[in-house]
């Protein structure tokens, strides 16, 4: 800490922690947290496929089944579209019923893509490819990948290619009916499906995927790679093996991630791919059947534990789960997660819920500056968070860094975010120029800024509290200032 005079006024200046890349959403704990929606919908459904259709900012989710029967009666064949705010029917007709097929949005050619599934279990298995251009399906009639049901497709938007892989079959052997595995990355560029890498190794001892189905893929954008989760194989005898990750794929090669962090193995999970954040958000699945929620940056995974910080009063998430669908909602910044089935599948869900930002709890902070919103507030019971302290500062040399005034407005102090910028040369010489960009007052007598992060994009969050009190307040401020310098300030 240190004392700055600005103009006339005094005041006591405290620096801030950043490190190389720092997430704020992802360091911070309890930062998101799930929501169940009260929302009518599909109804009770497992086995489903969802995708995000940027082009009509909505999620398209069509397939699965209630229960399975002998006759299919329960599956579903409506195309159902989620705004942000309610579930509605887009279409009543198109493909076939199916459930454990894959989804994709092609962002390319505005187009949602789907691929293989099965129907009534052991009868009949699909190896058809469908796109969806808003209102209607199209049926593409070319050749493609072997009938498959439980593969997972991913659409890479650095090269332009939907990217497929894994799956099985059931198929006749002689007298009984087993299941076959398929293996091979697929990719499929809007005209044509190309088998681009054998990708047969054992999962275990080699680098590649392997014999597979039943896992997940998303496509980190921010790195330019598919990444995979997950998956089990299973031998005629009912032994089954259940695989863990993160795998990624380049365009050309498989490669283990090197993560320090182990994730349960499981299949039937599912991801979604947070492009707000570049990071991918992990739920559910079976072997072990948790509900838990994972994420991963790219370098390790993080168990996002709900109630580990007293007096943190949020629900726990949804109730452990298989075969149910995730998509990120860009529009609304959150996760979309939707249905699935309990361990035995005996029971499906219908429930729709979201993962996100939690909203505003402290409204009575006032933000003002060009340019700066509140976005949310809310406090975490926890004393041990932000202690270390060093400026923001970008590659040129500038600094972001936050005040409290000396004195009081009505009993409260008034917190500044202030820029202190380096100036060399021009009319003004060689010098600095430190200016107030934003203040938030309203808060309690003893509060301080005690940390700043960035979140990424446009947004940093702002920690305050009274030192030597129990809880810290975080604040989610959106700022005017560009991704360039926001980029600027994050790898210096």
């Amino acid at each position: 800490m240190r004392i700055v005079r600005f103009g006339s006024r005094l005041f006591l200046v405290c620096l801030f922690t950043v490190s190389i890349g720092f997430d704020a959403y992802s360091q911070i704990p309890n930062l998101k947290r799930w929501q169940e929606l009260d929302v009518d919908g599909p109804g009770p459904h497992y086995g489903h496929a969802m995708a995000y259709d940027a082009a009509h900012q909505q999620i398209v989710m069509f397939g699965g089944t209630a229960n399975e029967d002998d006759y299919g009666e329960n599956y579903d064949r409506r195309t159902w579209i989620w705004d942000g705010t309610s579930w509605s029917v887009a279409a009543e007709s198109g493909p076939l019923p199916r459930k454990e097929h894959a989804m994709a949005y092609d962002s390319w050619r505005g187009k949602v893509v789907m691929f293989g599934g099965r129907y009534l279990d052991d009868t009949v298995t699909f190896g058809d490819t469908w796109e969806w251009d808003g209102s209607t399906w199209n049926h593409i009639e070319i050749d493609g990948p072997t009938e498959r049901a439980g593969c997972a497709m991913v659409f890479d938007a650095k090269r332009g290619k939907t990217v497929l892989y894994g799956g099985f079959k059931k198929q006749n052997i002689g007298a009984e009916v087993r299941t076959v595995y398929q293996y091979g990355t697929w990719e499929y560029d809007g005209k044509r499906w190309i088998r681009v890498h054998n990708s047969g190794v054992n999962p275990v001892s080699g680098t590649e995927p392997g014999l597979r189905s039943g896992h997940a893929m998303v496509y980190d954008d921010a790195r330019g790679k598919t990444v995979l989760f997950g998956g089990s194989c299973c031998t005629p005898d009912g032994g089954c093996a259940y695989y863990t990750g993160p795998l990624e794929w380049d365009g050309s090669n498989w490669q283990w991630a090197n993560v320090f962090t182990t994730v349960t193995p499981r299949t039937q999970t599912a991801m979604a791919y947070d492009s707000l954040r570049s990071t991918t958000v992990l739920f559910g699945g079976t072997d072990v059947f948790e509900g838990d929620t994972w994420e991963y940056d790219g370098n390790d995974w993080a168990r996002t534990a709900w109630n580990e910080l007293q007096g943190l009063t949020q629900p726990d998430g949804p109730p452990s789960r298989q075969l149910h669908a995730m998509a990120f909602d860009v529009a609304r910044g959150q996760v979309v997660l939707f249905g699935g089935a309990n361990q035995n599948v005996t029971l499906a869900y219908g429930d729709t819920w979201t993962y996100s930002l939690p909203l505003a709890e402290h409204d009575e902070l006032n933000v003002t500056g060009n340019g700066f919103a509140l976005i949310s507030s809310w406090t975490v019971d926890s004393a041990f968070l932000f202690s270390q302290s060093s400026p923001l500062v970008s590659s040129e040399g500038d600094s972001l860094f936050a005040a409290v005034e000396s004195g009081f407005s009505e009993g409260a102090p008034v917190m500044r975010i202030l820029h202190h910028k380096q100036q060399w040369g021009g009319l003004n010489g060689t010098g600095n120029l430190v200016e107030e960009i934003a203040r938030l007052s309203n808060a309690s007598p003893d509060w301080q800024i005690l940390g700043m992060y960035w979140c990424g994009e446009q947004q940093i969050a702002v920690v305050i509290g009274d030192p030597s009190g129990s809880s810290r307040t975080v604040t989610i401020l959106e700022t005017p200032f560009s991704a360039a310098m926001v980029q600027d300030y994050m790898k210096y």
